[in-house]
């Protein structure tokens, strides 16, 4: 093992990239479950009390959709971020390096 880490920006780019995407898809899964119900007598005379509790989980399930859709596109968002921080970073020390006179 070496003592140094390197980070490819591009490709932190393009996994941002993916990750926002993803949270799009989960968006439209999320608004194809908008307004979802069931209720006990859907689920039929002898189960009442399963359909009421399907149904009580059942609401929440765009709530959960939402909810991972936000924190995938937030990371996303801050792959993005750090890609761009390291690369102007890294084109900051090339040039101070060249500047002092070293050849990368």
């Amino acid at each position: 093992m070496g003592n140094s880490v390197t980070v490819d920006p591009t490709a932190l780019r393009k996994a941002a990239s993916n990750l926002k995407a993803s949270a799009a898809d989960i968006g439209t899964c999320s608004a194809d479950v908008k307004g979802w119900s069931f209720t006990a007598a859907q689920a039929g005379r002898d189960y009442g009390a399963e359909g009421t509790k399907v149904g009580g989980v059942i609401g929440k399930v765009e709530t959960w959709l939402k909810n991972w859709q936000t924190a995938i596109d937030k990371t996303g968002v801050q792959f993005g971020t750090s890609a761009d921080t390291y690369a102007t970073v890294d084109d900051a020390n090339v040039k101070k390096i060249t500047a002092a006179g070293v050849n990368l």
